[in-house]
């Protein structure tokens, strides 16, 4: 008896001070870490002699089938492949593409991995299905083009988690889902392999998708700046966009339509960010796009919750996406996109 009384003793501990770390750490609606903990930091070339970019995202109605996903519940098959979903990655994929584009990446550089076996022609670059093996066939022709004095920048916006047997993937990892029957997931290490063949002078890494802050937080080493539109072991909220989606169409979460927005000084209508016309840097378009995350989040807990509550801030924590911006040796306000 004294044995469980004291187990479920300190699993109430560890809820309670996880709590509270949670709102000491992320009270700002964002967080920043920088690995190394210091303060020198390696030069960045502003200028790179090219930009190489690679997007993967999919249209998950696909391709959440029993063959390719044998333990996922039905009901969550089902969620994936309604209207809530629907065009959301793909309007994301869209948008970073666009966002590259209006920065300088030449459209030969870019490469689009989608979700469909049959690449849509939506894009005016190379498109690829979103597999292993497209991705492989991408990284190894980049391995033999980038340069030390080149610029690389990625982002994923597709679904992830740790829904997946046992005997495929180490469940301490992330992953991401993919649109391959025989290889249906990637995991945080192999992509960390796969990129390990590239050797540009600084590298972007962007993960739209659940639990992508373990693939964040595991490859921000060196002179590879990475993001995670939500906190460590944490999903995706879709909350608060109601307007925004009228205005700007179905994206993936607020934080990756304010960051891939940012990128580009301007919104999908075409209307222009004031606020950052004098700003051209990394960093500066991470703060606003956890803002712009901030600002729907707030809107959507003064709708739905209680401020009131003695619950409040515990809905509010746990509801709350809190993009994280990860570095090592160079310093994210150096690096123009």
């Amino acid at each position: 008896m004294i044995i469980p009384l004291f187990g479920a003793g300190i699993a109430a501990l560890t809820l309670i001070r996880s709590v509270y770390i949670r709102f000491d750490c992320y009270k700002e609606g964002y967080k920043k870490v920088n690995k190394n903990k210091n303060d020198s930091f390696e030069e960045v070339i502003r200028n790179p002699r090219k930009k190489y970019g690679l997007i993967l995202s999919h249209t998950p109605s696909q391709f959440f089938s029993d063959k390719v996903y044998p333990n996922l519940p039905g009901f969550l098959k089902e969620i994936f492949t309604l209207g809530y979903f629907k065009d959301r990655f793909a309007n994301t994929a869209k948008t970073a593409y666009e966002a590259l584009v209006s920065r300088g990446y030449a459209k030969e550089d870019l490469f689009v991995l989608e979700g469909k076996k049959v690449p849509s022609k939506r894009f005016d670059c190379n498109t690829l299905p979103f597999n292993k093996k497209s991705l492989d066939e991408v990284l190894k022709y980049l391995s033999k083009e980038i340069r030390p004095d080149d610029a690389f920048f990625m982002i994923i916006s597709a679904h992830g988690g740790k829904l997946v047997p046992i005997s495929r993937i180490n469940l301490s990892q992330s992953c991401i889902y993919l649109n391959d029957t025989k290889n249906p997931v990637i995991c945080e290490k192999e992509l960390e392999e796969r990129l390990s063949t590239l050797h540009p002078n600084f590298s972007i890494l962007f993960f739209n998708s659940c639990f992508g802050n373990g693939f964040a937080y595991r490859l921000a080493k060196g002179r590879t700046v990475t993001i995670s539109a939500a906190k460590p072991a944490k999903a995706v909220m879709l909350y608060g966009e109601d307007d925004n989606n009228i205005r700007f169409g179905l994206h993936a979460g607020s934080f990756s339509l304010g960051f891939l927005s940012a990128i580009q000084k301007k919104f999908p209508d075409g209307t222009l960010i004031e606020e950052l016309k004098d700003y051209d840097d990394l960093e500066s378009a991470f703060y606003f796009g956890a803002s712009f995350e901030k600002a729907a989040h707030t809107k959507f807990t003064n709708t739905h919750v209680n401020a009131d509550s003695s619950l409040y801030k515990v809905v509010l924590s746990l509801i709350r996406n809190t993009p994280c911006l990860y570095y090592d040796k160079i310093n994210p306000n150096q690096i123009r996109v």
